[in-house]
């Protein structure tokens, strides 16, 4: 998982991305790896129980917030990856 987020804070917009703890299951740990090497864009549909953890990915402070905010609805959010030609970060 290190190099997941490695991978998405790699570059010229490193200090835009925040590691951001998430509790992620093995099958989005796998998918999200998987993506990073082969560059394309997957959605992780998280719970609200899952907005915090270990599994660290880089986020924007936009996307914290909006993942906080969820959270404090009992929601979670649908984090989108950008794998384009940009790969160190998740949308929300």
């Amino acid at each position: 998982m290190n190099s997941l987020v490695n991978s998405q804070m790699a570059g010229t917009t490193e200090s835009l991305y925040i590691p951001f703890g998430l509790t992620l299951t093995h099958g989005q740990k796998e998918t999200s790896a998987k993506a990073a090497q082969t560059s394309t864009g997957i959605t992780l549909r998280l719970t609200s129980e899952q907005l915090h953890g270990e599994d660290k990915l880089g986020l924007t402070k936009r996307q914290i917030v909006h993942s906080k905010r969820r959270k404090n609805r009992g929601l979670g959010p649908n984090l989108l990856t950008d794998q384009g030609d940009n790969k160190e970060g998740w949308h929300p």
